[in-house]
């Protein structure tokens, strides 16, 4: 269906408060309907109406949609969130005890942030290299402990060496290894469809995957793996045959990188 308005919607970083005023500013001139979201953003800010705030993308996705007039199939959301809801049953019953964290391996740096945010509230200690949070800050290169999130993507990754989203070898490592971590229970990653990425991201990552369940299952111990694709049926990987190769290795899918950070975070607790 066709849109019944057009809709501006903003996605950002949390912005120096100095952007931030001068960007509201500038949409207190416009007259059509915007949705900002500035990651872990202030949504109590007060605003013109028509200006709507959000703090996460799934929540600026669905308020987006919503404005737009856009019809939402109620019964397949139900019967999904069903399936997940089996999903991580099932999951959680095949971790020991001492499987209690995640490791999330990601290409993306916002969806990175944006996972860091959700977990945070759910699994309280974690760490993570796009973090500007005292005590919460790691490098990269530093031994993964207890929960922790890895933006792939950022500056001490890529120094001298392709992207993850271009060449996805450094992040396969970095998956294969934590099946020999004792207190890993879930591996959370995100796949990038479109330009500039990988033309078979989920083919590229299978192998992995495999191997750090492999080292996993040779020590007695099962592993989760946790994934959303961010992507469209109109891109060149073709989004529905990503989707069944993850499916097909037992990768649990979610429809967005919140619900993908909040399954990760249902299966460990």
């Amino acid at each position: 269906k066709e849109p019944d308005t057009e809709i501006i919607v903003l996605v950002s970083k949390p912005p120096e408060q100095s952007v931030a005023d001068k960007i509201f500013e500038l949409l207190d001139t416009l007259e059509k309907p915007v949705v900002v979201c500035f990651l872990e953003g202030d949504t109590a800010r007060k605003c013109r109406e028509g200006v709507y705030l959000c703090d996460n993308l799934l929540d600026a996705a669905r308020t987006a949609v919503e404005l737009a007039g856009v019809a939402q199939d109620a019964g397949r959301e139900e019967a999904r969130a069903a399936r997940l809801k089996e999903e991580i049953a099932g999951a959680r019953g095949l971790l020991q005890p001492g499987q209690k964290s995640v490791r999330g391996l990601f290409c993306g740096g916002t969806l990175c942030a944006e996972a860091l945010f959700v977990l945070r509230g759910r699994l309280g200690k974690i760490r993570s290299n796009v973090s500007h949070q005292d005590g919460e800050k790691i490098d990269g290169k530093e031994a993964c402990r207890g929960s922790v999130l890895l933006d792939l993507g950022d500056d001490e990754f890529t120094n001298g060496r392709p992207h993850p989203m271009i060449e996805p070898s450094l992040r396969n490592d970095k998956i294969a290894e934590q099946g020999d971590d004792p207190e890993v229970g879930v591996i959370l990653l995100d796949f990038e469809l479109g330009y500039g990425s990988h033309g078979d991201p989920a083919g590229e990552t299978v192998p992995a995957i495999r191997e750090a369940r492999a080292r996993a299952r040779a020590q007695g111990r099962e592993l989760a793996v946790v994934g959303y694709i961010c992507g469209t049926a109109a891109d060149k990987q073709d989004f529905a045959g990503q989707r069944a190769a993850l499916l097909a290795e037992g990768v649990i899918l979610a429809e967005s990188n919140v619900e993908a950070a909040q399954t990760a975070a249902d299966i460990l607790l």
